[in-house]
C-alpha cells in the first residue's frame, strides 16, 4: 500500500496523476478538505486510471482520533450530525442548520412543480 500527500503546486499535478496511475491504484482516497477535494477529483477524473475515487477529508480526522466520536446514544438516535455541529460550530453550523433545510425546501419545491405538470 502506498500513501502520498496531494498538497503539490498546480504545476506538479500532472506528475501526481502519473504516479497514481503508475501504482495501478484500485481505490483512491482524496482527503484535501471540502470543496477542494471534490474540485480536484472533477478536474482530474478523466486523467486517472482508477476505478474508484472517494473523497474523505473528514474521515481522516475521525479515524485518527483528532475529532472525538459522539456518544453511542447520539449515533443510535441519528444525531451524529448534531455532535459534529457541537464540536465544530463555526465550520458546520451554516451547513447543517441553514444549508440542509434550504436543500430540502428546494427538493420539495421541485417535486411540487413536477406534480403540478403531470
Amino acid at each position: 500500500m502506498e500513501a502520498s500527500h496531494g498538497y503539490v503546486p498546480e504545476q506538479g499535478w500532472g506528475d501526481l496523476v502519473r504516479r497514481i496511475n503508475d501504482f495501478s491504484t484500485d481505490i483512491l482516497l482524496v482527503g484535501l478538505g471540502d470543496p477542494w477535494q471534490q474540485e480536484w477529483v472533477e478536474r482530474h477524473r478523466d486523467q486517472l486510471d482508477v476505478p474508484v475515487i472517494l473523497t474523505c477529508g473528514g474521515l481522516l480526522d475521525w479515524t485518527s482520533g483528532k475529532n472525538p466520536r459522539p456518544p453511542q446514544w447520539m449515533v443510535t438516535a441519528g444525531l451524529e450530525w448534531l455532535w459534529r455541529v457541537l464540536i465544530e460550530p463555526r465550520r458546520l453550523a451554516g451547513r447543517y442548520l441553514l444549508g440542509n433545510p434550504a436543500f430540502v425546501l428546494r427538493v420539495v419545491r421541485q417535486r411540487v412543480r413536477e406534480h403540478r405538470t403531470q
